[in-house]
């Protein structure tokens, strides 16, 4: 008997959203297929069953859906709701009336026999349904993807700076003439300093003695 396949696919308008977007999540799914099942967290597998199931039908259709996941379609639902997809899971699972449509043929390969007019256009109703939530559950996948990293950005530093050390110390000193008192700024990384300096009132030099240690004055004489 000869048999035909009835594949109704969603149009590749209905889908505007950001090329990027998707090829970040491609290129995610991608890596984690490559690991082990057993090695993937669980947020990482009901990515991979969503992309995959959302890109079946894309490209194959409900019956084809069906035809590549009727095995682990139970899974792929669960995958679903947990990504905030429950009514798509609901929609997709409706359409499981094609799936004794579906016939092994001669040469093994899986194929579905027509289907009425009347299931064709429930199905053709049910796709429609399912082609305006598809782009919503793409873009609500990113938030489960891990934070890409800007390019040659580190992470931050989260150790306490050491404290630095100010090795100049401001220190007031009279005039040994005059009396009038002044600031003056000393470094003290240097031990022992001999100086002269003028007063700011009366102008006459007078010679300043320090002796220190880093970040403290330890000794300081005036004299004329």
């Amino acid at each position: 008997m000869a048999v035909t396949t009835f594949v109704c696919r969603p149009s590749k308008q209905h889908y505007p959203c950001a090329m990027e977007e998707f090829e970040v999540i491609e290129e995610f799914v991608r890596k984690w297929e490559s690991e082990p099942p057993s090695g993937r967290r669980p947020e990482q597998q009901w990515v991979i069953d969503v992309v995959r199931s959302l890109e079946t039908i894309e490209n194959h259709g409900l019956v084809g859906f069906w035809q590549f996941h009727g095995s682990d379609s139970e899974r792929v639902f669960e995958s679903l709701r947990l990504t905030g997809n429950s009514e798509l899971a609901r929609d997709i699972g409706a359409s499981a009336f094609c799936c004794p449509s579906i016939e092994t043929s001669s040469d093994k390969v899986l194929v579905a026999t027509p289907l009425s007019p009347q299931d064709r256009e429930r199905l053709k109703r049910l796709l429609f349904s399912i082609t305006d939530r598809i782009e919503g559950a793409r873009e609500g996948l990113v938030a489960l993807l891990p934070r890409v990293e800007a390019e040659g950005e580190s992470e931050p530093d989260t150790e306490s700076p050491e404290p630095t050390l100010n090795v100049e110390v401001t220190e007031r000193v009279g005039c040994p003439y005059c009396g009038q008192f002044m600031e003056l700024v000393i470094d003290t990384s240097i031990a022992q300093q001999r100086s002269t300096t003028d007063c700011e009132v009366c102008c006459r030099p007078f010679e300043v003695v320090v002796e220190c240690e880093p970040g403290k004055v330890l000794a300081l004489d005036v004299g004329a």
